[in-house]
């Protein structure tokens, strides 16, 4: 799975991966295994790493995202949410344009969310 992405002809990825030096990119995948068989498959991981260094520090830092994704999502669900006395004025979904106090920005959690996760972006994470 990592391989194929990583050989991909994205222009993106593409740029991503020459300059991986220089940016120190490491990337560890863990994610189910989807061929695994017998008593206790469930727990089965296949695990994919690319340029791992032991010997350089590994940022794990976007692991505290999709949780915090996740729950902003689940919580625009909710007709019992904290949300729910804007909401019984303001339809909210994915979509809503929202404005965090003190700060200019006008935003969507869809726009957010897709930030956090394809640039790790710390401020959409925040927001």
């Amino acid at each position: 799975m990592l391989h194929e992405a990583l050989h991909s002809r994205d222009p993106i990825i593409r740029q991503v991966v020459r300059r991986a030096e220089s940016h120190e990119v490491q990337i560890l995948l863990e994610y189910p295994d989807p061929d695994a068989e017998g008593a206790g498959a469930e727990t089965a991981w296949k695990r994919e790493a690319w340029r791992l260094d032991p010997e350089r520090y590994f940022y794990p830092a976007s692991t505290v995202k999709m949780p915090t994704a996740i729950v902003a999502l689940e919580q625009l669900g909710r007709p019992d949410s904290a949300l729910r006395p804007i909401a019984d004025r303001i339809p909210l979904d994915l979509d809503t344009p929202f404005r965090v106090e003190g700060d200019t920005l006008v935003t969507t959690a869809r726009r957010e969310i897709e930030w956090v996760f394809a640039v790790s972006d710390n401020a959409a994470h925040n927001r």
